[in-house]
This record gives C-alpha cells, sequence and structure tokens, in this order.
C-alpha cells in the first residue's frame, strides 16, 4: 500500500510524480499538462508586476489529491519500481541530470531582462538557445554571451563584426570593410537593417548617442555585438569585442 505521507509530501512539489506512484497515469498526465500552463501562467503575471500565486494553490490542490487517493489504495495491488519511494524519488533525480547536460551543451533558455534588443526582443520575452556550433557565429544573427569583465553577466546582442573585419558606423549607417550594410528607413525611429541573409528593425531614439560612432577592426579571436535598440543598449561599442570563448549560443526562437 502506498505511504498516503509520502505521496502527499510528493504531491505538493511534484504533482505528477505523486500520480505515477499512486499509478494514476491520467492523473500523472493531467497535472503535468496543468503545472506547465500554470508556470507559464505565473511567469507571465510576475513579468507584467502581478502577484503570482497560482503555481502554490496547484501545490496544495496536488498534495490533498495524492493523499487522499494513497489512502483508498487497495493494500493487494501490485507495486513496481516506480510505486515504490525510490523509484519515485529517482525519477526527478534522472530528469535533473538529463536537463543539466542539455543545458549545458546542447539548448538553453534565457529571459530578456531589458529594452537593449527591442523592438526585436521585450523586456519579459523568453528566448531559446542552441549551444551547438556557437564557436561559429554569422553577421546578424542574435547571440546570447558573457561580456569581457563581467563574469557573472549574461547579454543578448547581435553579431555585426566578425574577427578581421573593418568596421565603420557613422549616421545610422554601418559599412562593414568598405560595404555599407542595407538600412531603410520605416518611419519615425524605426530602420530596416539586412546583414548576413537577415532582417531586422533597429530603433534611433536620440538625435544623438555616444555610439553614433564607431571605427574599429575587430581584432582575432573576437566579435562586435550591438543592440538593436541603438541609443539604448549596452554593448561592444562602450564595453569592447567579446572573445569567442564567451559566445554562449545563438537565438533560434522566442516567445
Amino acid at each position: 500500500m502506498p505511504n498516503r505521507w509520502f505521496a502527499g509530501v510528493v504531491g505538493f512539489f511534484l504533482p505528477p510524480l505523486a500520480f505515477l506512484y499512486l499509478s494514476r497515469g491520467r492523473w500523472a498526465l493531467f497535472y503535468l499538462l496543468v503545472v506547465v500552463l500554470v508556470t507559464l501562467l505565473d511567469n507571465a503575471l510576475l513579468a507584467r508586476g502581478y502577484p503570482a500565486g497560482v503555481g502554490l494553490l496547484l501545490a496544495l490542490a496536488g498534495a490533498v489529491h495524492a493523499f487522499r487517493v494513497a489512502g483508498k489504495a487497495p493494500a493487494w495491488a501490485p507495486r513496481r519500481w516506480f510505486n515504490r519511494w525510490w523509484g519515485a524519488l529517482a525519477i526527478p533525480l534522472v530528469l535533473v541530470g538529463v536537463l543539466l547536460l542539455v543545458r549545458g551543451f546542447v539548448v538553453d533558455y534565457f529571459s530578456i531582462p531589458s529594452a537593449s534588443m527591442s523592438p526585436t526582443l521585450e523586456p519579459g520575452d523568453h528566448v531559446l538557445i542552441s549551444k551547438l556550433g556557437a564557436d561559429q557565429p554569422q553577421r546578424g544573427e542574435v547571440f546570447v554571451l558573457i561580456p569581457p569583465r563581467q563574469p557573472d553577466t549574461l547579454f543578448i546582442e547581435r553579431v555585426i563584426g566578425l574577427p578581421g573585419d573593418r568596421l565603420r558606423f557613422s549616421d545610422k549607417q554601418w559599412v562593414i570593410n568598405g560595404t555599407p550594410v542595407a538600412t531603410d528607413k520605416q518611419g519615425g525611429q524605426r530602420y530596416r537593417e539586412t546583414l548576413g541573409g537577415h532582417s531586422y528593425t533597429v530603433l534611433y531614439l536620440a538625435d544623438w548617442s555616444p555610439g553614433r560612432e564607431v571605427d574599429v577592426t575587430v581584432p582575432q579571436g573576437h566579435y562586435f555585438m550591438v543592440g538593436d535598440n541603438r541609443d539604448n543598449a549596452n554593448d561592444s561599442r562602450y564595453w569592447g569585442m567579446v572573445p569567442a570563448r564567451n559566445m554562449v549560443g545563438r537565438m533560434v526562437g522566442h516567445w
């Protein structure tokens, strides 16, 4: 017979696992879907400055539900490995290990903290990044990176200059190795740039800013990174080029 208190505690922290422990597969799937939806809802509320507590309500409901179901389970029911406490606990440990490996070497996600990439990415947006091939950035791609002299910080910027590139920037126009980047005014503060096969919108919010004048050559093994919000971005124009080892991963999707 399953342990009611163990089921209740697991039901509070991991409702789907509690019902897997109780051999209630449909309830486990139901709680898995609800956990995903509630997590997205709480994140959306927090991003907009609202209090988030739906997850706590779900945890309480899962604990009470699992406790009651465990109390009604027949003592003669067959027990498989995931119906044992050690089996139930092994599942999240294995999943965490796999997740750490995936996030460390394959894909990861990143939350946008500021408006430096607006209008492409806004504060509160989430991006999916790929770490496969992160050592070969291309112009126009959006990358998560570790800025120089700030090892505990992650930024997200667009690749403008590759190793060896001569970059000039003046009057809202980039020139790379003597070739102007295609730039079209969209109206108001918005311009459309096309670089490396990528087309994106950038913002110019001021008549002039210190980052409007650039004339540099990117050293080997480094990249020049710039935010799409050109007058409101902390990027390579201010803290210099990014070493290749600091390029974490390219953006492959966002929501």
